[in-house]
């Protein structure tokens, strides 16, 4: 039995008496069955220590089961938007539906003209949701189309792999389809990708070929030699032998991949808490504190994050390998060493195509710099066309996420994709 069947197993073992953990964390939670009256001291200003402390230990009951329950990909769930104070319907719906990938647009229900946003979801281990604060915060201003990434677990070994070079075409696909005023916006990993298949299309001679409008990477690994983080200090410390005998395993039998060779959710996201322990465990502590002070705004904003966040996905060995081996171990797309399918990928054929740079201050997952290299490597495409934008005193997932992308992305995007200075 390989690691993950013994955690598949154990996974299934639990779901009953997490079940059960959960029911008892809930009947722990005055909010939902202590009587109204009790609530009567608290509101003259005397919180009761018996109730704070049956809110910390059903507070800690649900992070317990929240850390060790099975976890099913999680819905969109976008039902509304607010636009000027005024609640907007949103409808959700399938463009295009493949193996690995569902095209999912949203958008006001009622209006046709806002300007589409290619938002391409990084493959890296976390569903594509992890980007609904970024569709909703997006949707008042656009149309948005998703990249909704399937689990590799879930897709049957007689559709195929899906590799660093399928991923590419897909894109190529996506931007021919959705048309000339479509503006990508590539999160963290996509951003190579995306500015791949930006470069490809550039260089291709057929007359009726489609680009994109504009091209915007977030904390995107351009050029991994620049201020290197926990993540490129991984890949070069070890050789690829050691990347396929250690993270690489073949998903259990009940599953629908079964067999299928994959990097498995939950080691991303061991790697993706071993980067800074400390912070998370300060997260569960916090979320704990604010329920036993009965601030449970503070603390369900914290469970919402880690709900998602604990929310892992498979991916196909062959594209993670080659995710390392290209644009971690070998930079290869700053060294001008990038091919796709075996041609050249160049990133001074990228000519027209206007390309804004956003980085975080604190990026501890991409350092600062490797995603403004591409201004300097698009070397053929005008100053004009080019942009860059520090979100100061942020971290990676202040990038797409938050009150600061609110606040500052979101019109900097607007910005740039209306031609402003």
């Amino acid at each position: 039995m390989n690691m993950y069947d013994w955690i598949d197993t154990w996974q299934q073992a639990w779901r009953a008496p997490s079940a059960v953990l959960g029911a008892f964390a809930r009947g722990l939670d005055d909010r939902n069955t202590l009587p109204p009256w009790l609530a009567l001291p608290k509101a003259l200003g005397f919180d009761p220590p018996a109730l704070t402390i049956r809110r910390a230990t059903s507070a800690s009951f649900s992070v317990l089961r929240r850390l060790t329950e099975p976890r099913e990909k999680p819905a969109f769930g976008i039902v509304e938007v607010d636009v000027d104070g005024t609640a907007h319907a949103v409808r959700e719906e399938v463009v295009e539906e493949r193996p690995f990938c569902r095209l999912l647009r949203f958008d006001l229900i009622g209006r046709s003209d806002a300007p589409t946003i290619l938002l391409v979801a990084p493959m890296a281990g976390h569903y594509a949701t992890l980007l609904r604060e970024t569709v909703r915060d997006l949707l008042p201003s656009y149309s948005v189309v998703v990249t909704d990434w399937s689990n590799a677990r879930d897709v049957p070994i007689h559709d195929g792999g899906f590799d660093l070079d399928d991923y590419i075409d897909l894109l190529i696909g996506h931007i021919q389809k959705l048309g000339p005023t479509t503006h990508i916006v590539a999160v963290c990993q996509a951003g190579v990708p995306a500015v791949a298949a930006t470069a490809i299309l550039e260089s291709s001679t057929t007359s009726d070929v489609v680009l994109p409008a504009s091209l915007t990477v977030l904390g995107s690994p351009i050029d991994t030699s620049r201020s290197p983080t926990e993540v490129n200090r991984l890949a070069s410390e070890h050789d690829s032998d050691w990347f396929t005998d250690t993270l690489i395993t073949t998903v259990p039998a009940r599953f629908p991949g079964a067999n299928r060779a994959v990097y498995p959710g939950y080691l991303q996201l061991t790697a993706f808490v071993a980067m800074n322990p400390q912070r998370h465990e300060k997260s569960a502590r916090d979320a704990i504190a604010h329920f036993a002070d009965g601030d449970f705004d503070a603390a369900e904003k914290v469970d919402s994050f880690y709900g998602e966040f604990l929310s892992t996905m498979d991916l196909t060995a062959e594209f993670y390998l080659q995710t390392v081996e290209r644009v971690f171990k070998r930079n290869a797309l700053a060294k001008g060493d990038f091919r796709f399918r075996g041609t050249p990928v160049s990133l001074t054929t990228i000519t027209r195509t206007p390309i804004l740079a956003i980085e975080a201050e604190r990026d501890d997952i991409t350092g600062l710099g490797q995603t403004s290299a591409i201004l300097e490597l698009a070397s053929e495409l005008p100053p004009k066309c080019k942009r860059h934008y520090l979100l100061k005193d942020a971290g990676h997932y202040g990038l797409f996420s938050g009150s600061k992308f609110r606040r500052e992305i979101v019109p900097e995007l607007c910005a740039f994709h209306e031609g402003e200075a």
